[in-house]
């Protein structure tokens, strides 16, 4: 009896002493498994729990994930891509541009020009997701935390909004090239990448890094759900006038271009003029529509500078549209016709 307790025990301890090299053998991650796949062309960690695969799928025991949403190149062309979700893993991922984790030592001023996406790892170049993986492997390896923003709709209005990383890298996938985005790290390793739209970046699709800013100056939705309620209210009952012109005057410096926006039964035409001064202000002018004052229309124009988000009013002028009602009288066909402009 005592031998066999012995051997019990020899097993026990030698099984106990081998189980970390036999779980190294044999257990590789669901990343690692994937990234040495010669089907799988590239993968993104886009957090803890999702992961983008470019290739054909893979069907293999101990792989367990969940297909969450499929990706094709084109209208009408064959899934190439698909967003999985797992149980949490390392940071690890497979890209051609963008270094491993282990050697990513930060991330460089200036533009990062961006490249089509259709899901050919063939070719040289950054992709705004390759942008979105060499960010979170950058802030990630300063122990950082990053923070998306996107413009999202609520209604008829759009706002700059903070959304979690699976949604900002399927908007980026999506839209990123053309629309616009902002990926910032706050913590011992501080940046910003700034996705402008293209006619603001001379038609060229460029991110624009910065290290030592984050989102100061960025007016954005911090919780949506919230927004959402504010927004909703806002739709209700119309803004007050100067609250709503400051809004809007940051909305116009934001975009660089001019937009027509109601408040209530008021329309207001806002116009970007220009950036000017050592903190690049922004000039913009917001006309509101025209109301009639002795027989003219008169339109009432509020002109602001926007520094780093901080609105001031600089002037307001009044601007003569002409007559209120010119009647005229036009001959056609024997009738007598009105018109009023």
């Amino acid at each position: 009896m005592k031998a066999i307790m012995m051997k019990i025990i020899f097993v026990v301890t030698a099984l106990a002493l081998a189980y970390p090299y036999m779980t190294e053998a044999r257990g590789e991650s669901l990343r690692e498994s994937l990234i040495n796949k010669d089907v799988i062309k590239a993968l993104y960690a886009v957090d803890e729990t999702h992961s983008f695969v470019v290739g054909k799928p893979v069907v293999s025991a101990g792989n367990n994930y969940r297909v969450v949403k499929w990706y094709s190149s084109g209208e009408g062309s064959a899934k190439r891509a698909y967003l999985i979700e797992h149980s949490p893993e390392p940071l690890i991922y497979k890209n051609p541009v963008v270094p491993a984790f282990t050697r990513v030592a930060g991330i460089s001023d200036g533009p990062i020009k961006l490249k089509d996406e259709n899901f050919d790892r063939s070719a040289k170049g950054y992709t705004g997701i390759d942008a979105f993986q060499l960010a979170y492997a950058a802030c990630s390896k300063k122990g950082g935390t990053l923070t998306f923003v996107i413009p999202k709709r609520y209604g008829k209005f759009k706002r700059l909004t903070s959304v979690d990383a699976i949604e900002a890298f399927d908007h980026i996938l999506l839209k990123g090239k053309a629309g616009a985005w902002y990926i910032a790290c706050e913590g011992e390793s501080r940046f910003r990448i700034l996705k402008n739209y293209s006619f603001l970046t001379g038609n060229f699709e460029v991110a624009e890094v910065r290290n030592g800013i984050g989102l100061n100056g960025v007016n954005y939705a911090k919780d949506e759900a919230k927004e959402k309620i504010r927004i909703a209210s806002l739709d209700r009952k119309p803004l007050d006038e100067a609250a709503f012109l400051e809004v809007t005057a940051r909305e116009i410096a934001f975009l660089k271009m001019g937009f027509v926006k109601p408040n209530g039964n008021e329309k207001y035409y806002g116009t970007y003029k220009s950036t000017a001064g050592p903190l690049g202000c922004d000039s913009v002018s917001i006309k509101r529509s025209a109301n009639e004052l002795d027989g003219r229309l008169i339109s009432r124009v509020y002109d602001y500078s926007v520094c780093r988000g901080e609105v001031a009013m600089v002037g307001e002028r009044d601007i003569d549209e002409g007559p209120a009602a010119t009647k005229s009288v036009y001959a056609s066909s024997g009738e007598v016709t009105m018109v009023l402009r």
